[in-house]
């Protein structure tokens, strides 16, 4: 597979460790210039003397010593290792309805000045024990993982650090928010190949991060200010997707200018529609193959076809490459247009061979949207647009890197993004038309907040008079102007000077190098509501207090014995949901109430005779359908919603 040109080497630990969910963003590790420590065989020699070499035996025979030889712990700072302090009464959270006590095995202080005395905790499971494996330890049935997860909300430390038998885990479950975790296997740290991986273990849990750097470096900050950093993530990633919005609109009428002239003047909702569900089918891969369920077979054959020959991050790699070496001819080259198609196929139509099973559904339908294909009816033979590769870098590039304000662009893990942070970009190119250009068109930022690319008719503006036109501006646009702004549109003779005018307020998303467009050329623009709304990422933390205090009178209402049947008969409807971040909430938190019933009732159950697998969920992801299906209702404007 090509090498990806844009891959941060400061960064290349993240991309072995795979992270689920958020844990430590990237972006925010660049802005604090925390990079791991080049690791020399001195470093991997010190790991491998440490690690069992018979590989079924567990691979840390000596937990302590590790921590202490290797990351620079200390007994007086670690409660329960040998030589410091017992562990405090605290962490032991007695769960009576599952007959379990979840305790850590140690405690890591904090040292720092503020109200939290502790910053992580550790648990060490014992031989033979899988952290995934419902049932692996007596008592409660829920996973090691889960267990300890709860053990951390619990006790309100958060942060954990689970040692099995392969591997280290670093979880972060803070209260309220979607978890997150990063897996270290043990064996390779030291090998030559595993280098990248143990300096990033060291990044984050060596002494210096935990005890010494500043306040705003160590561990506890780092965890929280990744989760803050992520709502700019999404800010950002939304307005990159607009644009990319944009490009595919643009790529698509010089591959195919007489067919998309066509479709803007006589069928331009399913123009619309058709770029949304190419946006929306990236999005979909992007995220499934960060969370590895593509391809479906796991087999390395199996995914080696799938990275070389299929997968958008592939893709997006061998273009990357490609214009390191032809910067010039990008907009020239041709291929990776037939290569998606390939992919939105396969997605829908499965493989015999179960290398990838059919999805089935509306969303990859090669006929719901046959102009993609080069189709003018559904039963027409299917062609591959010259869409050029040029076009295909620039969009992949606005869906999967990120760039914030002051900092390097870095590749975006879809991992990390919570259902919400996804809904969000579906939310930014929602309320928009096709239609084509009435005159010459320049894009400014305009809309809400000046956020949104809104294209000017600069023929029909420069026909118009002085003050006049800066009161179309901010009727037809929603633009104000500054006086030193309005002072030259007011002034401009030519759609030229005018255009030259709003220079300082053009939308290169809309009007990439600030080019106008000419008359008849079909273009996005946002509709009048989109305008006066805008779109907007909801954080959990603004939706999580809200759902709790709406939901919470209900709750009462059906008293501390309610069965998830009566909980399930609760109905929640939105009738604004926009990205439907507060319905998202609200099924988590029913489904979470669910959980605790179903536990709380199959403890009552056992004690009087087994339970029926069917009739007890094993956790709340298996009451999210279920609510979501029947219970969440919800009202938007949009049809395609």
């Amino acid at each position: 597979m090509p090498l990806d040109m844009n891959r941060d080497p400061d960064l290349e630990w993240l991309d072995h460790v795979q992270p689920v969910g958020l844990v430590a963003a990237p972006g925010l590790l660049k802005e604090l210039g925390l990079s791991p420590l080049r690791q020399t065989p001195i470093d991997t020699g010190a790991v491998a003397e440490l690690l069992d070499p018979d590989t079924s035996k567990p691979a840390l025979p000596d937990p302590w010593q590790f921590a202490t030889q290797v990351l620079g712990w200390v007994a007086p700072h670690v409660a329960g290792a040998p030589g410091g302090p017992a562990i405090p009464a605290e962490f032991f959270v007695s769960l009576p309805e599952h007959d379990t006590t979840l305790k850590p095995t140690w405690a890591v202080a904090e040292l720092g000045g503020g109200e939290q005395r502790w910053q992580l905790l550790v648990r060490i499971e014992a031989v033979g024990v899988d952290p995934d494996a419902r049932g692996a330890l007596n008592g409660w049935e829920a996973t090691p993982h889960q267990r300890f997860e709860r053990l951390l909300r619990d006790t309100g430390v958060f942060a954990g650090l689970m040692v099995t038998d392969r591997a280290i885990r670093l979880i972060y479950a803070p209260r309220g928010e979607t978890s997150g975790y990063v897996t270290f296997p043990l064996r390779p740290l030291g090998t030559v190949a595993g280098r990248p991986m143990l300096g990033g273990l060291k990044l984050l849990l060596d002494s210096f991060r935990l005890f010494s750097d500043a306040d705003d470096r160590r561990l506890p900050a780092l965890l929280k200010r990744s989760r803050d950093a992520q709502a700019s993530v999404s800010t950002a990633l939304a307005e990159q997707v607009l644009g990319a919005f944009h490009e595919l609109l643009r790529g698509l009428n010089d591959a195919e200018r007489p067919g998309m002239d066509e479709l803007a003047a006589t069928r331009p909702d399913h123009l619309y529609e058709g770029l949304l569900t190419v946006l929306m089918r990236l999005v979909f891969i992007l995220y499934a193959e960060d969370r590895d369920l593509l391809p479906s077979r796991s087999d390395g054959r199996a995914r080696e076809i799938y990275e070389t020959s299929y997968s958008v991050r592939g893709l997006y790699a061998r273009l990357a490459e490609d214009a390191a070496l032809n910067p010039d001819t990008m907009d020239e080259r041709r291929g990776g247009w037939g290569r998606l198609l390939a992919l939105f196929r396969l997605i829908h139509q499965g493989h015999a061979s179960g290398f990838v099973r059919a999805r089935g559904g509306k969303l990859f339908d090669p006929d719901a949207f046959p102009f993609l294909e080069g189709r003018t009816t559904r039963d027409a033979p299917a062609r591959i647009l010259n869409v050029s590769d040029g076009c295909l870098l620039r969009i992949l590039e606005g869906l999967m890197t990120v760039k914030l304000r002051g900092a390097e662009r870095v590749r975006l893990s879809y991992r990390t993004l919570d259902v919400e942070q996804i809904g969000s970009v579906y939310e930014t190119v929602m309320g928009f038309t096709v239609e084509a250009a009435p005159g010459r068109v320049l894009a400014i930022r305009a809309g809400k907040n000046n956020r949104t690319p809104v294209f000017v008719d600069l023929d029909d503006l420069r026909a118009k008079k002085g003050k006049d036109r800066i009161k179309h501006l901010k009727e037809t646009a929603g633009r104000s102007l500054t006086a030193s702004q309005a002072k030259p549109v007011e002034s401009a003779g030519t759609v030229d000077d005018l255009a030259a005018a709003l220079d300082g307020i053009v939308d290169q998303r809309g009007s990439p190098r600030h080019e106008t467009a000419p008359a008849g050329t079909p273009i996005l623009q946002p509709t009048d509501e989109r305008r006066r709304t805008g779109s907007h990422y909801t954080p959990r933390s603004l939706t999580a207090p809200i759902v709790k205090h709406a939901l919470e009178p209900a709750f009462a209402r059906l008293g501390p014995d309610a069965t998830p049947k009566q909980i399930l008969e609760l109905k929640v409807c939105d009738p604004a949901m926009g990205s439907g971040a507060f319905l998202v909430e609200a099924c988590r938190a029913i489904g979470s109430m669910c959980k605790a019933s179903s536990g709380s009732s199959a403890t009552t159950t056992r004690r009087r005779k087994s339970p029926s697998p069917d009739r007890v969920p094993a956790n709340s992801l298996s009451w999210r359908p279920q609510t979501a299906r029947k219970k969440i209702l919800q009202v938007s404007v949009c049809k395609i919603i």
